[in-house]
């Protein structure tokens, strides 16, 4: 019968180990072996280099798994050094007991698996009515909470929508006045001024046209929000819904009060 060298001994693991002993092991044969080493052998580090390309290697060890069990004898090299003498290890085929241990293992499993069915059977078979019940209520109550939950971020959502349209309309009676404006204010910045023309006063605790952005802050405060026009000025916002139009010098230009009142005009 033909002998090949086992593996699993060159590397003194057992037929079980896992990846990380197989790795350990490697790593200690292959300092003992070295040809380095005091007691290193370049044949016997080959050997070792061999097992651990195989058995490290789920699909080569799996078909030299195939074949070491089918020998009842197998080829150990020296594991040590030249002066060992240990002897070649011999592998027995496994008996039938040690064949047929996992079908009955599984099938206790199934039958175990089996028997705790029946029993969650019998227990739902002798629940009565009344806790049935008390079950499906509570089921019933866990989804009105569901419902009012989803409710309550719906109207929060359609709250959030309701002000971004407002925003968004703003927005567009912002450009359009913008638009309106910007060839009058064109045609005022290239008319030559007057000579006589009398400075203007701001009137107090008011702004009105012509007021510059001091007199409007110092009057109104900080504005809640600003952004930048096209031609080159600002609207100043108070409360999201009025706003100041100023020109590219700082001048009050316009205006719009959404809430009536909210804006200190003359």
């Amino acid at each position: 019968m033909e002998k090949f060298i086992d593996y699993y001994k060159v590397l003194n693991v057992s037929y079980y180990a896992t990846f990380e002993e197989i790795k350990d092991s490697y790593r200690n044969k292959v300092k003992e072996t070295h040809p380095d080493s005091p007691f290193g052998d370049a044949e016997n580090f080959k050997m070792v280099k061999e097992a651990y390309d195989v058995l490290s290697n789920e699909e080569k060890r799996k078909h030299y798994n195939e074949f070491l069990f089918a020998f009842t004898k197998v080829n150990t090299p020296v594991n040590n050094h030249k002066t060992s003498t240990e002897t070649p290890y011999t592998v027995k085929n496994p008996d039938r007991s040690q064949r047929t241990w996992k079908p009955l293992t599984i099938s206790s499993l199934m039958l175990n698996i089996a028997f705790l069915m029946v029993i969650i059977w019998g227990f739902n078979q002798g629940l009565d009515e009344k806790n049935k019940f008390v079950i499906v209520q509570e089921k019933l109550e866990k989804s009105e909470q569901s419902f009012v939950e989803l409710q309550t971020k719906y109207d929060d959502l359609n709250d959030q929508y309701t002000t971004l349209e407002l925003d968004y309309n703003n927005l567009l009676t912002q450009r359009e006045y913008t638009y309106e404006d910007e060839p009058l204010v064109e045609e005022a910045a290239t008319t030559e001024p007057v000579a006589d023309e009398p400075e203007f006063i701001n009137p107090e605790g008011a702004f009105t046209q012509g007021s510059s952005k001091e007199h409007v802050k110092k009057v109104m405060g900080t504005p809640s929000s600003l952004s930048k026009l096209p031609s080159g000025g600002e609207t100043w916002w108070y409360g999201g819904s009025s706003y100041i139009n100023f020109n590219s010098e700082g001048i009050v230009e316009g205006w719009y009060d959404y809430s009536g009142g909210k804006l200190k005009v003359q």
